[in-house]
């Protein structure tokens, strides 16, 4: 075992010793360097893939009150290749989409590039929130308790909306464990909506 300190290394063992210094450190500014390129060379007309997150059609624009060019997405999960410099103009615009997570940036460089990585790790993504139709009960209170208040609300939508197209689409003991956790009556207002679209208009 060497137990040697800087005090009784030899002059070419002290080298040495400086030496894979010196390699350790250039070898971490190189890293760090990679990693910063990574960042910042994101090209203005570079395509960024976005997912809608929301069950409903979500409009996006690149300026504030909907000005501007837009962006339309129509069903969850729905797909888009957007520029860059369209996506950093609709962040700007729409921030509180992008904390809500309403839309789901599918590049890593560019979350860290504008400075989302602590955004995005309170943030579910497609396949989590899908995952709650096929999760265990207890799996299902996991993932509800780990959405922002934005994205609790988009999971019960996105549910319902799956049992009105399907009763099946979700086991019942799930379905409890997501009613008694959120403090939503799903079925009820299920029903309550079909019995409402099953009204027939009164003749005039």
């Amino acid at each position: 075992m060497n137990t040697k300190n800087a005090d009784t290394l030899s002059p070419e063992e002290a080298k040495e010793q400086e030496i894979a210094a010196l390699r350790a450190r250039l070898a971490e500014l190189e890293a760090q360097s990679e990693s910063k390129n990574d960042i910042t060379d994101i090209r203005p007309d570079e395509y960024i893939k976005v997912i809608s997150l929301v069950p409903h059609t979500l409009i996006l624009s690149t300026r504030p009150n909907g000005g501007g060019d837009i962006k339309k997405f129509t069903k969850f999960g729905e797909t888009k290749r957007i520029l860059y410099r369209d996506l950093l103009n609709i962040m700007e615009a729409n921030p509180s989409f992008v904390s809500n997570g309403y839309f789901y940036i599918a590049d890593k460089k560019v979350v860290r590039a504008n400075g989302l990585d602590d955004v995005y790790e309170g943030i579910l993504t497609k396949e989590q929130i899908e995952k709650v139709l096929t999760a265990s009960p207890k799996e299902v209170i996991s993932i509800y308790q780990s959405a922002n208040d934005a994205q609790k609300e988009i999971i019960i939508e996105f549910v319902m909306n799956k049992l009105a197209e399907s009763k099946g689409a979700m086991s019942l003991d799930s379905i409890d464990a997501l009613e008694r956790v959120s403090n939503k009556k799903i079925m009820d207002s299920i029903e309550y909506l079909k019995n409402i679209s099953n009204v027939a208009p009164e003749e005039e």
